[in-house]
């Protein structure tokens, strides 16, 4: 008998968790085959120690939920004017806060959709539901209001989780918060806060919710230097201007984010802060850092590519749909690249998440979501708010590599990145993940590979005069031989002594065509596929760095030992050097 999926799930997660070794992973699928969701969480916690918590924590993972952590949480008993307690302790659920129309509640059963249901209807809401233990919800529901708690919240005709504290303005803050007409703020806190961090000697400021206020914590070093509160209205409206300036107002403030701020007045400077919210005592938090404009993403012409290949890779970045395929090996510039490729989309008005590890860049018009636990996950987030751009820094798996396809194939412009060494290698890699083939090769738009190369310091190349086999891979690969510059044994002063200066980047790009696709189709292997795309115009990294040799940017020795000739190269070349010896 097969284990239910969500018990695979669960196991898994306390896996990676590494609340379970892989012994205990192996033992826990044998003793569990059988038994109930109760009984195998008894299992679990009997014969392999796992705590509650644990437990929680994996079950919230797996259902692609937030736990409720009890230990974080105090209660606010004006939430039961809204949800009255005998209807929670029925049901077993907790009310944890309210916000922008939502109310949050934690249950233990997340599949009692008559319950989500009922909530709907006695409070006129949007729900969020938060996976809780048993005992934690009646802990806190046993829990009487004490006048201790009673001062800190004052009575209100509206139920707010935070209500307003009368609090005397710092120095950024006007003496009224008010909504200001034709302003992208709905304050006139947003505007002086972010000129006023930006000029401060801080590196991050963070905006986290307290009993009945925010706090703003400023820190230098990882050391604090000075903490201020505002009124809670006040530092909500500021997280909601802070989101939607950076493109993270999507409609799910209990997701996290991390994306960027770019904001200027007409003649003045630009200021530039990476934002991360997060959820924080169920509450919407934010991390801003200043940063300088230096970390914003490069444009694409920008990046060394060929202006036909550029042209021609611009036509796919301007249609509505497909896979462009971006590959590397590893610290190649490949986020480089991606990043740059969103960047063409600069003052439209089309909606673009971006799934990465974490910001690489300054991305002033994607919202970036961090892959966490996992690309899929952190792709299936991004999807459900229907993006026209979706970039995914890394597939390297097959669920991730399916949603991706059905992206592109549905209605997305999909950029995706892996590592390989080559356009062919790349297509291969993800063909490997288990995807369908006939689905990859209608969704496959470009195959683009990059490298990057040691460049010669422009101060102190030597020419030289190639060797007669590499006067023949010259002309096999581009058709030129002549004198060549090679690295200085000694260098100077300017490349300090090293003899190169700087990296440049080599781009191979496959547009597939109809010849492509079907050998691609009929699954011919990698060298037959390299044939039929050479054939097509695809040129080689070795076609390219000998490109950058005749330039004088590559030593020849070097770009040969990074980028090896291609094989019908080799065996031309060696027969040319034979007939010059003979």
């Amino acid at each position: 008998m097969t284990l239910p999926r969500i018990h695979l799930a669960i196991l898994e997660k306390l896996f990676a968790l590494n609340s379970l070794t892989a012994d205990g992973k192996e033992k826990a699928l044998s003793a569990a085959d059988g038994l109930s969701g109760e009984e195998m969480e008894g299992l679990l916690k009997k014969d392999f120690g796992i705590s509650d918590l644990e437990i929680l924590v994996a079950k919230s993972l797996s259902l692609s939920l937030n736990p409720f952590l009890a230990n974080r949480f105090e209660m606010n008993h004006e939430l039961f004017n809204l949800l009255p307690r005998d209807f929670c302790e029925k049901n077993k659920m907790l009310p944890v806060s309210m916000f922008d129309g939502r109310v949050v509640v934690a249950v233990t059963n997340p599949f009692n959709l008559d319950l989500i249901q009922a909530v709907k209807d006695k409070t006129k809401l949007k729900v969020s539901i938060l996976l809780a233990l048993e005992k934690d919800i009646e802990h806190y529901l046993s829990e009487e209001e004490t006048d201790a708690k009673k001062l800190r919240v004052k009575k209100s005709t509206t139920p707010l989780i935070f209500p307003s504290k009368e609090k005397k303005p710092t120095e950024w803050m006007p003496q009224q918060a008010i909504q200001l007409s034709g302003s992208p703020f709905r304050t006139k806190v947003t505007e002086p806060f972010l000129k006023a961090i930006y000029g401060m000697m801080v590196d991050t400021v963070l905006i986290e919710p307290d009993i009945g206020s925010y706090k703003i914590l400023y820190r230098l070093d990882a050391k604090p230097l000075k903490q201020e509160e505002v009124p809670y209205k006040v530092g909500k409206e500021l997280i909601d201007d802070v989101r939607k300036l950076a493109n993270m107002d999507d409609g799910n403030p209990m997701h996290p984010h991390e994306s960027v701020l770019a904001y200027s007045e007409e003649g003045d400077k630009t200021y530039y802060f990476r934002v991360t919210s997060a959820i924080l005592n169920h509450h919407q938090s934010l991390l801003l850092e200043p940063v300088e404009q230096s970390w914003v993403s490069p444009k694409l012409a920008e990046l060394g590519i060929k202006e036909y290949q550029l042209d021609e890779y611009v036509k796919f970045l301007e249609a509505d749909a497909g896979l462009l395929l971006h590959s590397s090996p590893y610290k190649a510039g490949l986020s480089t690249t991606l990043y740059a490729g969103l960047n063409w989309f600069e003052g439209t008005d089309k909606v673009i998440r971006a799934v990465d590890y974490s910001h690489s860049f300054l991305q002033l018009n994607a919202g970036v979501i961090p892959a966490e636990p996992d690309f899929a996950s952190a792709c299936r987030a991004a999807l459900k708010q229907r993006p026209e751009i979706l970039m995914i820094r890394e597939v390297k798996d097959d669920e991730t590599a399916q949603l991706a396809l059905d992206a592109a194939l549905f209605n997305n412009l999909v950029l995706a990145g892996t590592y390989a060494h080559n356009a062919i290698e790349g297509i291969e890699r993800i063909l490997a993940l288990g995807v369908s083939r006939s689905m990859f090769t209608n969704a496959l738009k470009v195959s683009c590979s990059q490298r990057l190369l040691r460049k010669l310091c422009e101060y102190c190349k030597e020419p030289y005069t190639p060797e007669d086999e590499e006067i023949d891979l010259l002309q096999k690969s581009i058709g030129w031989y002549g004198s060549v510059y090679r690295k200085s044994k000694e260098g100077c002063t300017q490349c300090n002594r090293s003899g190169w200066h700087g990296y440049a980047a080599l781009f191979e790009f496959l547009f597939p065509n109809e010849r492509f696709k079907k050998a691609l189709r009929d699954g011919r292997d990698s060298r037959d596929l390299l044939r039929i795309a050479r054939n097509s115009g695809l040129r080689t990294f070795h076609e390219e760095s000998m490109d950058g040799v005749k330039a004088g940017l590559f030593d020849m020795a070097y770009a040969l030992k990074q980028v090896p000739p291609d094989e019908e190269c080799v065996e031309e070349a060696k027969k040319g050097a034979l007939a010059l010896s003979r």
